[in-house]
């Protein structure tokens, strides 16, 4: 019975050592002949494995021979290829084309612009400098912002609006309304920039998506992730962030 034992004590480290040989570092390159290669998604599906292009696209990832690699980016066809031999590989991914609407045109037009335009019923709109007043020509402020700076702002010499606001509590509220609306945004960038890889990849049902990124927007870290930059960091909290998706959400939803 020791002896058993002692065989499968001496058998189990053995046979990962042999595992841990077999894995092996992949380079390789992505290229297209217009679109950037960079930040595109590198995933080892058999070895949960991943990472992302550098500027040039090339990039570095552990693997196994037979092993599963896909290559996500949103502006590209997902593709998938199963490793078969150790050396360096160059893939040439294929831009993906959205199908648009068909669209109609009723009205002929005679191939002079200048008439086609005056003919036209598009009204063109008068701004400040048609009529020789200064104006802003920054970011438009969105509705939430707008409101908050009128509640926060005021004319004359001591303004009343900002502090009776404060009193009352509006401004706090104004404050919320624009957080969460900056919140929304981001959600729906990183819903934009990850939903395919997790839908192509790791299966996650369509009609999910939109609730898994409301999922991840609740982690603490959200917000300093999704205004980051394109990173290894990024791609890893989403990853992470579905692991736990799949064990709390997915399986109660079962």
């Amino acid at each position: 019975m020791h002896r058993k034992l002692l065989c499968i004590f001496l058998i189990i480290p053995l046979f990962s050592l042999l595992q841990a040989q077999d894995v092996f570092e992949l380079t390789g390159t992505l290229a297209h002949s217009k679109l950037s290669v960079a930040d595109v998604h590198v995933i080892n599906k058999t070895f949960d494995k991943y990472t992302i292009s550098d500027a040039s696209g090339k990039f570095n990832l552990m693997a196994r021979l037979g092993d599963t690699i896909v290559f996500s980016a949103v502006q590209f066809n997902l593709k998938s290829i199963v490793l078969e031999s150790k050396e360096s590989i160059n893939i040439t991914l294929v831009e993906r084309v959205n199908e648009l609407d068909e669209v109609v045109l009723y009205n002929k037009l005679s191939g002079d612009p200048a008439m086609d335009m005056k003919n036209s019923e598009v009204k063109k709109q008068i701004n400040f400098y048609d009529i020789g007043i200064p104006g802003y020509t920054g970011r438009k402020l969105t509705q939430p912002e707008r409101k908050l700076f009128e509640a926060t702002s005021g004319g004359g010499i001591l303004p009343l609006n900002p502090i009776l606001n404060a009193i009352t509590g509006r401004t706090k509220m104004l404050k919320e309304r624009v957080k969460l609306q900056k919140k929304f945004a981001s959600i729906d960038a990183m819903e934009e920039r990850y939903q395919q890889l997790f839908i192509d990849v790791y299966k996650l049902p369509e009609e999910k998506a939109h609730n898994f990124f409301d999922f991840c927007s609740d982690d603490t870290k959200f917000m300093s992730i999704a205004n980051g930059p394109v990173s290894l960091d990024q791609l890893d909290f989403f990853i992470n962030k579905y692991k736990e998706y799949e064990k709390i959400v997915m399986v109660t939803d079962e």
